[in-house]
């Protein structure tokens, strides 16, 4: 099981500057909004702005692989999308991959097969099929869609659709980066998308995760789910971190059942799964639009690019000519999606595929052919993403293979594809705020509210990312010196944060709250503890070798 489509809708227009439009002062606590203006001048909350006692902080918002067991393959029909056809040389138990209606085996072209789940990241493959993009770029795409079918040849387990990819049987499978099963089995070679929204952690009478302690958190044990829920819980403070209960479930329906029986108090999956705890009381808590930590890509055994790296190019020229497509024609795109058939799999209905997959990919930012190239001409935010994903596994216990980083990344199909002007376009996705690739001229802003006085080494210009689930950094009684649980917290969530995106940038805001009898201290004194505290921060995360200037 992975992440499923959303259903939720996305941030509309271009966030600027925040600014404070309320801030009040009530019984010792500053309280007070963000906002934020975007382009058409409509006015929009973010989030409330954590409240500072006598203690003053500053809010932040901001395996080894086993052989498939043997499955029995079909010749059988399958669908609307053509026959499933064998393929010469592949094993016996292998799933036989479906083509296109027109798929005609004796015509010379060959053939290039990938598994995939269904989820939005994913879609772009069924496109490439249905519009011919495959057969104009020489070959034949087949498509192996795991868990097509509750029972037969597509159920594939995890070990199972693993086992594929580790021999080769599939010339290329689609999976999320932070997955440590595939890092011994291929070469990551496009990045997809971010997801933006369509997983989290959603809970019942659970405001955020300062309000987890004593819960019992349901997951989809070896999934991004799991892997997001890690992540928080390495995040939170440890007196709240050591009270957390979680509880792992085969897959998402075991889980949203357990929700919506009392079992559990929350649950960490995705979209539509999510959506079926509301009638038990289930809203968010923290979702990956808050915090990118889900990134979906296409992997290449590393067998398949030593054997055939003329076929596998000629897959990367295709793939970016249909996002090329997709991002100019949406509405087409979705036809084609939709007339593969499966519609129950692919959650694109014929009588409604444009409004269907605009929903879908609203919270996956995708990621272009300019966005691949700038990523893999510097590997730092990819690498950096991968050492937090091995820091968060081996915290769980989890066996993490020693390798570096970088050895996972192959961008020389990439390369030749941006060479090509016919594969670049303007045009972009429904949801443009992918950040992996950001650079100095397309900044991003991770936010950090509070109040009453900002100090930001951030451009005057870009979009609000992220508001971080890490939200308290606390200090010592009327000082700016920091917490040892301040300074840990802060390495973990919010340096990651920053070094996974070259072009993000961070608001810091400090507070400070009016200790003592009336009197003690006047407003200035104040206000300049605030500013330190928010220097504070910023200084730490210098130390700890984020540049100055962002």
């Amino acid at each position: 099981m992975r992440e499923k489509p959303p259903q939720t809708q996305p941030r509309q227009g271009k966030v600027g500057l925040p600014f404070i439009i309320a801030i009040a002062v009530v019984g010792g606590i500053a309280a007070g909004l963000i906002w934020f203006r975007t382009q058409n001048n409509r006015v929009v909350p973010v989030k409330s702005a954590a409240v500072v006692t006598v203690a003053p902080r500053v809010a932040i918002e901001m395996p080894a692989i086993s052989k498939p067991a043997a499955t029995p393959a079909t010749m059988a029909a399958v669908g609307q999308t053509g026959e499933a056809h064998a393929i010469a040389g592949a094993p016996a138990d292998a799933p036989n991959p479906l083509f296109a209606p027109n798929y005609d085996p004796n015509d010379g072209k060959p053939t290039y097969i990938c598994g995939l789940q269904s989820q939005p990241a994913n879609l772009a493959l069924l496109q490439m099929q249905m519009s011919g993009l495959d057969v104009a770029h020489g070959f034949h795409l087949g498509l192996v869609p795991i868990e097509l079918e509750a029972t037969g040849p597509y159920a594939l387990s995890e070990d199972q659709h693993m086992g594929m990819a580790h021999d080769g049987v599939w010339d290329c499978f689609a999976e999320k980066l932070e997955e440590r099963p595939i890092w011994d089995i291929g070469s990551l070679t496009i990045i997809v998308d971010e997801s933006a929204g369509a997983a989290g952690i959603w809970g019942r009478n659970i405001a955020s995760l300062d309000q987890m302690s004593n819960k019992h958190v349901g997951y989809v044990e070896n999934s991004s789910a799991e892997f997001f829920l890690r992540y928080l819980i390495g995040i939170m403070p440890t007196e709240l971190r050591t009270t957390v209960r979680i509880q792992p479930f085969p897959n998402s329906t075991d889980a949203v059942e357990a929700f919506n029986s009392g079992k559990i108090d929350a649950i960490s999956a995705w979209e539509p799964f999510l959506s079926e705890t509301k009638a038990k009381g289930g809203q968010p808590v923290v979702t990956t639009d808050q915090f990118r930590v889900v990134v979906d890509g296409i992997w290449i055994p590393r067998s398949v690019i030593a054997k055939k790296a003329a076929l596998v190019q000629s897959f990367h020229d295709a793939w970016f000519d249909t996002i090329k497509a997709q991002h100019e024609n949406v509405d087409l795109a979705a036809q084609q999606i939709a007339s593969w058939g499966h519609n129950d799999w692919t959650h694109v209905s014929k009588e409604n595929a444009a409004a269907d997959f605009r929903e879908l990919i609203r919270q996956s930012a995708q990621a272009n052919l300019q966005d691949n190239q700038a990523l893999f001409n510097n590997l730092t935010p990819l690498t950096n993403f991968v050492s937090t994903a091995r820091t968060v596994w081996s915290t769980a216990g989890e066996k993490v293979l020693d390798f570096a980083p970088e050895s996972i990344f192959d961008g020389q199909f990439v390369k030749q594809s941006a060479s090509k002007a016919a594969l670049l376009t303007p045009a972009r996705g429904i949801n443009t705020s992918f950040s992996l690739a950001a650079t100095a001229s397309t900044t991003a802003t991770v936010t950090l509210p509070g109040q009453p006085e900002a100090t930001s080494a951030s451009p005057t210009g870009g979009e609000t990312l992220a508001v971080l689930p890490c939200r308290k950094f606390s200090f010592q009684p009327e000082s700016a010196v920091l917490t040892d649980e301040s300074r840990r917290t802060l390495e973990i969530c919010v340096l990651p944060a920053l070094q996974q995106r070259a072009g993000a940038y961070l608001r810091i805001k400090g507070s400070a709250a009016w200790p003592g009898p009336k009197g003690s201290f006047v407003e200035t004194q104040i206000a300049d503890t605030a500013k330190a505290r928010a220097q504070a921060v910023a200084d730490f995360l210098k130390q700890k070798g984020l540049a100055a200037d962002r």
